[in-house]
């Protein structure tokens, strides 16, 4: 062939490996093309699946958190269960442990608690008490054994909320008017009652009930203590000042008879006169202490009753004035009255009886010189008309923490320039005898400006066959609301 024909085959040689090689580049760019689409794929896939997974993450550690909250909540709330739980277990040892009767009812009255204190009191076990109506329980009678339950008397209505919606209907239709005297609900008060027993016996028990707030419904939580013995030693304590009192009556009638002749016997002999009349004004105190005493003994026995009759207030404080100008003349005594007569039914000696310890107590609480002030008036709210006696002085005053308890028996408040003679029964049988016309009385004072005692008493408006008859009797200051 020649060296040309060596030279074309060489040429054509290369062309072939020229060609070979383009193409393998061809084939290698081609498979890293491939490579390359399919790395950014699979990384995309990739990071897509990694972010799917992230978030599942995050929202199983939310749930986790979620959960972990739930169980510390759940933690407190056992544990706050468990406090309750044993706060419970020691307060019903504490209960279960009192001397005094613990009893709660629920807004129906039933038994929903009842302390072994309160079963042995009443005679009921616990067991057979819980969902029984108070009234079967307690079975509360007053001093003349007359049933409390359901009356306006009941203990429990001095707990009763003056929300008038919280109150039974048969309970509500027999209370007075919010705010007036006897509407329930202004504080604990204790009651003296008689418990009946289901095995016959009777239980003297002070009670007092009290109100739960509950947004649910009211409840109530009523103690109870025996006071049976106590009720004896005052039984006991009655009959012996009943029977001393009989006793001094007689010499000191006698007494008072001989120093009387006395004092008109003697005639212008000062001396042997002044003994003579301090003999009878001496006696006539220890008469009126005597008479104190038998009056709180027949209080106390429930026997002090009233002769009411048709009778003149009017006259009857003008009279008492009358008396105390002649005996106290260390004093001056004025009388605003009403220009008529103010016809009463009422029992005039016991009314006398009253004005005698108001002016009494205003003579031997005051200096000498100072003025006292007797004062008759008639008012009238709600449509009841009222007489309205005031006895002012100008003594040294009561104390605010003394105001609410001188009506008490045998409490005394000494701020007597002569002493605070007397035994602190006066206020509170001139108390029992206003409680029994159906009046009130309280006082009204400052220290040092003086006090005034008002006593109010029903005035009917005309006299008929109606009205009280005489004989009344009075209830005892025990269980007066």
């Amino acid at each position: 062939m020649g060296a040309r024909g060596h030279f074309q085959d060489k040429m054509m040689n290369l062309s072939r490996l020229t060609r070979y090689s383009r193409l393998d580049a061809i084939r290698r760019i081609t498979i890293t093309a491939i490579l390359a689409l399919l790395s950014t794929s699979v990384a995309s896939f990739i990071i897509q699946h990694l972010r799917r997974l992230e978030r599942q993450l995050d929202d199983s550690r939310m749930q986790l958190d979620q959960r972990a909250q739930e169980l510390a909540l759940f933690q407190s709330a056992m544990h706050h269960y468990q406090e309750v739980i044993a706060d419970r277990t020691r307060l019903k040892a504490i209960v279960d442990r009192v001397s005094s009767g613990i009893m709660v009812l629920n807004a129906q009255y039933v038994v929903t608690m009842l302390n072994p204190a309160a079963a042995n009191l009443t005679g009921w076990a616990p067991e057979q008490a819980l969902g029984t109506p108070c009234a079967e329980i307690l079975r509360c009678h007053d001093e003349r054994n007359l049933s409390l339950c359901g009356s306006e008397a009941c203990p429990l209505q001095s707990a009763i909320s003056l929300n008038g919606n919280q109150l039974r209907p048969d309970v509500r239709s027999v209370l007075p008017a919010p705010g007036r005297p006897g509407w329930p609900g202004t504080g604990d008060k204790h009651h003296t009652v008689l418990l009946h027993r289901p095995d016959g016996q009777h239980v003297w028990v002070e009670m007092v009930c009290s109100q739960l707030v509950d947004e649910a419904e009211p409840s109530f939580l009523c103690t109870l203590r025996d006071i049976s013995e106590f009720r004896q030693l005052e039984k006991l304590k009655s009959e012996f000042i009943a029977n001393v009192s009989h006793e001094l009556r007689s010499p000191l009638t006698i007494i008072r008879g001989y120093s009387q002749i006395l004092e008109r016997a003697l005639g212008d002999n000062e001396e042997l006169l002044y003994y003579a009349t301090a003999i009878n004004d001496e006696s006539r105190h220890l008469a009126r202490l005597v008479d104190d005493l038998l009056d709180f003994s027949r209080i106390e026995e429930g026997h002090l009753r009233l002769s009411l009759e048709w009778c003149d207030l009017t006259q009857i404080v003008l009279e008492m004035v009358k008396i105390y100008e002649g005996y106290a003349k260390g004093h001056a005594i004025h009388a605003n009255l009403p220009s008529g007569p103010l016809p009463a039914r009422a029992d005039p000696a016991r009314v006398r009886q009253v004005l005698t310890n108001l002016i009494n107590n205003a003579i031997k609480y005051s200096p000498e010189g100072t003025q006292i002030e007797v004062t008759l008036t008639t008012e009238e709210e709600d449509h009841k008309r009222f007489a309205h006696i005031r006895v002012r002085d100008e003594g040294p005053g009561i104390a605010p923490e003394h105001q609410q308890r001188i009506f008490e028996r045998f409490y005394r408040v000494n701020t007597s320039p002569a002493g605070g003679e007397g035994l602190g029964l006066g206020l509170a049988v001139s108390k029992a005898i206003v409680d029994g016309h159906g009046g009130q009385i309280w006082v009204e004072s400052k220290l040092g400006q003086g006090s005034t005692f008002h006593f109010t008493l029903p005035l009917p408006a005309l006299p008929s066959s109606d009205v009280l008859s005489a004989g009344t009797m009075l209830p005892n200051p025990a269980f007066k609301e």
